[in-house]
This record gives structure tokens, sequence and C-alpha cells, in this order.
């Protein structure tokens, strides 16, 4: 008899499939949305460097905070199964948006259900129809929402 489970740990998923390896599961989104954090970075990286640093810093002698893009986290805040016995549905969270996630059994591509900017997804529960999330804004005001599996 094999054993297949999926657990979180420090914000990362784990995925434990029969008698293989435990495997870490990485978001294709997060690493997007990590990307696209040094692209505009790199982008606009001129204006806090050089001889005119000090101007675009905001009148500050020791210039703006730097924050390393590369370093943006991204954390997996819940994670359910889905409405099959191959199927599981995560949450994702990283500073500036959130996303629920369906990953099948043997996929290598997620599958994006939900992204939303306004609210941080966390804890959720999935059962062969519904998945029900707790949805929290950034002044703190939280609530439970409730979508169909497929992403409706």
């Amino acid at each position: 008899m094999s054993i297949h489970f999926a657990y979180l740990s420090q914000g990362q998923f784990h995925l434990k499939d029969g008698d293989g390896e435990v495997r870490l599961i990485e978001s294709k989104f997060g690493h997007s949305i990590r990307d696209r954090a040094v692209q505009i970075h790199d982008r606009n990286a001129w204006k806090t460097q050089g001889s005119g640093a000090r101007f675009m810093s905001g009148g500050l002698l020791w210039g703006a905070p730097q924050h390393d893009p590369a370093a943006l986290p991204i954390a997996i805040t819940g994670v359910s199964h889905g409405n099959s016995a191959d199927q599981l549905v995560y949450a994702l969270d990283t500073q500036e948006i959130s996303g629920i996630f369906r990953l099948d059994e043997g996929a290598t591509q997620e599958q994006r259900l939900l992204h939303i900017a306004d609210f941080r997804v966390g804890r959720l529960h999935s059962n062969s129809e519904r998945i029900a999330c707790a949805l929290t804004r950034k002044r703190g005001n939280s609530c439970i929402a409730v979508m169909c599996t497929d992403g409706s």
C-alpha cells in the first residue's frame, strides 16, 4: 500500500507520492511574479544609482531603502485535495498578489483558478464541488469566500 500526502513547511509545498521521494512543488505563477519584480527593478535601477540618485531618493540623505526583488517572498498558505483524488488545490501569497491554483497528478503545470490583488488568500478547504477559503484585506478585515472547484 502506498501513501500519498502533501504538506506545508515554511511556506513551501511538499508532495510525497507513494514510496517515492518527497518533492518540492514550485509555482510557475509565483516565479513569474518574482521575475516581473526583477524586470521592473532593473528597468528603473537608473533612478537609484549614479550621481543623480540622491535627487530621486525623495530628499533622504541616505537614499531610499533598497529591496532585493529576487528575494520576494512567495508562500503557499493553504493546501487541500481537489474535486478528485488525483488533484490538489493550493493558495499562494506574495506581497502584491494572491491566488488559488489546481495541480493534477502527473501534471507539470498548475492551473490558475483565481488571482487577486485586493485580498490575501489564507487557509482553504475543498470538497468535490466547492473551495472555501479565508480572504483578508490589507487593512485586516477577513471573510470566507466560496467558489466552484473549476474556478467559476
